[in-house]
C-alpha cells in the first residue's frame, strides 16, 4: 500500500478505518490539477470527501454503505463498522483510491464533467 494511504482495524471502536494523508506529493500534485479545473476544488479533507463521495455514488455506490467519513484539514479519514463484509469493502475502497491517484486523469475528467454536482466545502 502506498505511504499516502493506511487501512487498519480499531477493535476497541469496533471499526475498520481508512486514511488518506493529503500532504503526500502525489496528492498535492493531484490537488493542484483538480483546483486548476475547478476553483472550489482546493483539496482539503472535506473536499476529498466530497469528490470521493460523488465518484463512488456513480461508480461504486455499495462502497458508501455504512461508510462514515471523518475528514480533516490534512487528511481524509473514514470508517466502516468492523464486519467481514466491511473488511472486503475497505480493501475495495483503498484499491479505488489508489487507482484514482495512480491515474489522475480519471479523477480530473470526473471533476471536469461533474464539478457543479459535487458538494464542495
Amino acid at each position: 500500500m502506498p505511504d499516502y494511504l493506511s487501512v487498519g482495524e480499531i477493535p476497541e471502536a469496533e471499526c475498520i478505518s481508512i486514511a488518506l494523508y493529503l500532504e503526500a506529493e502525489e496528492l498535492i500534485t493531484l490537488g493542484e490539477q483538480l483546483n486548476a479545473i475547478c476553483d472550489e476544488a482546493y483539496m482539503n479533507g472535506e473536499n476529498w470527501n466530497a469528490v470521493l463521495t460523488a465518484y463512488l455514488e456513480q461508480n461504486a455506490p455499495e462502497l458508501l454503505e455504512e461508510l462514515e467519513p471523518d475528514p480533516e484539514a490534512g487528511m481524509y479519514a473514514a470508517a466502516y463498522p468492523l464486519t467481514e463484509e466491511n473488511r472486503i469493502k475497505v480493501k475495495q475502497l483503498a484499491e479505488c483510491i489508489v487507482s484514482l491517484i495512480s491515474d489522475p486523469q480519471t479523477l480530473c475528467d470526473f471533476v471536469a464533467a461533474h464539478a457543479e454536482e459535487i458538494e464542495w466545502d
